[in-house]
């Protein structure tokens, strides 16, 4: 699908377009997604209780798999293996 692109570049300008402030603010939008991004603003679009929370952690970092190691017996216990 993506390697017949109408050029070379196009799908490199479009992910680097979507990943901008502009970009993000669209896509999440239309989607009614909250986007991750701290200065696009979700408030204007999405309810108070569907807004990203600092509470959750990014289990892509450093600090997040140390969280979700220390998670892994509690979700064991309650999920079951």
């Amino acid at each position: 699908m993506y390697s017949k692109a109408s050029h070379p570049n196009a799908a490199k300008v479009y992910v680097n377009w979507l990943l901008t402030k502009e970009g993000q603010t669209e896509y999440a939008r239309s989607r009614s997604y909250g986007s991750r991004r701290l200065d696009v603003a979700n408030a204007d679009w999405l309810p108070p209780v569907a807004l990203p929370d600092a509470r959750f952690w990014d289990s892509y970092t450093e600090e997040g798999a140390a969280v979700a190691e220390k998670m892994q017996p509690l979700l064991k216990e309650v999920f079951g293996d």
